[in-house]
């Protein structure tokens, strides 16, 4: 098998990791499934010049125990190098990784697969997560609004995403008899803490006035100790399950509202990006993905050749999501809830948009209608921002999201990954040519 196959097939690496973390003798603790939860491939020549890991993979590993019947879930950051280059990698992270998970080591070495695997709590750059991830380690930065008066007992913290060295959010549950209470923590890497608190609690204050504009759950603070924000939990129906049933359209239409009404709204973040630097990226990863797969060059140069040849400054500038897909909201209490508040910037309402768009012609769950979603929504939008949607500007971010989709298969590396990049980019080529007639759905 293919080394690069092996590491990111999650039935093929089980045995492997189950031995890292119970050794042979072990017997208690069987594995139900070894899920790859993301997968990161590097193709730089750092990698190759400074001997540095061309592979990070995420697992998580669903355990049960054979004579008690409980039941856990184990998550694991793997790095993979080359030429034995893992020894040394492994002893530099030693004295960083220093809390005794539950199972396993610290940091374990797997040499005859030249990997190096942190077990969680322990990650290589954040160094907060044994705090935010313990219960009594995380009580004392809790905010207050949160464990009420009697500081309620912390149940269970479970991890809900997960992505190494970047960041990491927790689901923390309370000892409530009377009711399921519970917060959710993201801590960061860095500081990007700070500007997703404030886009969140902006996003909140413009709900409480504006019923067409997105709702999110009640911000709780943050904490600058753990990188984290805190936020009470919404427990809504996924949207793209209600895209597919009898309330579509109308659910479509309350999320075409509620992004004319961010778009229309006050520059609540902070950064923005010059479209030269947007081309710049293009570039890359055009060269990555041209050295991956000489077969992509003619789609490559096309997309390449357009958004370089129709590269412009925004008419309009706006507050824009920056990361904008079905899959970050939800439908509670009749309104659009929407998640993850780290990647909010100032650029072309289009942008958001075409994100929408990209990410439903490139969905994989065999619901054939997101095309026809995709193309209502774009509809939908223009009527609620009053027509204020460049065509031109449409086109040339949709083949940039387009083009960054099919880069991101290559980098997530998944088996097939060279069918789905292909996909992307025939689509991009055609940008919205791509959408069928919009009809209602």
């Amino acid at each position: 098998m293919d080394y690069a196959a092996l590491l990111t097939d999650g039935n093929a690496m089980a045995g492997a990791l189950r031995q890292q973390l119970l050794g042979p003798g072990e017997t208690s603790w069987e594995i139900d499934r070894c899920h790859v939860v993301q997968t990161r491939w590097h193709l730089s020549e750092r990698t190759h010049e400074e001997g540095a890991a061309w592979l990070d993979v995420c697992y998580r590993l669903d355990l049960h125990h054979a004579r008690r019947g409980t039941r856990r879930a184990v998550w694991l950051h793997a790095k993979a190098y080359s030429g034995g280059r893992s020894v040394d990698a492994y002893r530099a992270a030693l004295p960083a990784a220093c809390v005794i998970p539950d199972l396993g080591r610290p940091v374990m070495h797997v040499p005859e697969l030249d990997l190096v695997v942190w077990p969680l709590p322990n990650d290589p750059v954040m160094g907060q997560l044994p705090a935010l991830l313990d219960p009594v380690a995380v009580q004392p930065h809790l905010p207050p609004s949160a464990t009420g008066s009697e500081r309620q007992g912390i149940g269970e913290i479970r991890i809900v995403r997960y992505e190494p060295e970047d960041h990491c959010l927790a689901r923390i549950g309370f000892q409530d008899t009377s009711r399921e209470k519970a917060i959710y923590g993201k801590s960061y890497a860095g500081e990007k803490w700070r500007d997703a608190r404030d886009c969140m609690h902006s996003l909140w204050c413009t709900g409480c006035i504006d019923p067409r504009a997105f709702v999110v759950g009640r911000p709780l603070g943050s904490c600058p100790a753990l990188n984290a924000i805190w936020q009470e939990e919404v427990r809504g129906e996924a949207l793209a399950d209600r895209l597919v049933g009898p309330f579509a359209e109308a659910t479509l239409d309350a999320v075409a509202a509620a992004l004319a009404v961010l778009h229309a709204g006050p520059l609540i973040a902070r950064e923005t990006r010059p479209i030269g630097e947007t081309v710049a990226l293009a570039r890359r990863w055009c060269a990555t993905l041209a050295r991956a797969d000489t077969g992509f060059a003619a789609d490559l140069d096309a997309v390449l050749f357009h958004l370089e040849r129709e590269a412009a400054a925004p008419r309009r500038m706006a507050t824009v999501h920056g990361d904008f897909h079905i899959d970050q909201m939800q439908w509670w209490n009749g309104r659009i809830a929407l998640f993850d508040y780290d990647s909010f910037t100032i650029d072309s309402p289009a942008r958001d948009v075409a994100d929408l768009v990209g990410r439903l012609l490139c969905r994989e769950d065999g619901e054939a209608r997101w095309p026809l979603v995709a193309s209502r929504f774009v509809e939908l939008y223009r009527r609620h921002c009053g027509g204020r949607l460049a065509e031109r500007e449409l086109d040339w971010y949709l083949q940039l999201t387009l083009l960054r989709e099919a880069y991101r298969s290559f980098v997530r590396h998944r088996t097939g990954w060279q069918e789905r990049a292909r996909r992307a980019l025939v689509m991009a080529r055609a940008g919205i040519a791509a959408l069928p007639h919009p009809r209602s759905i």
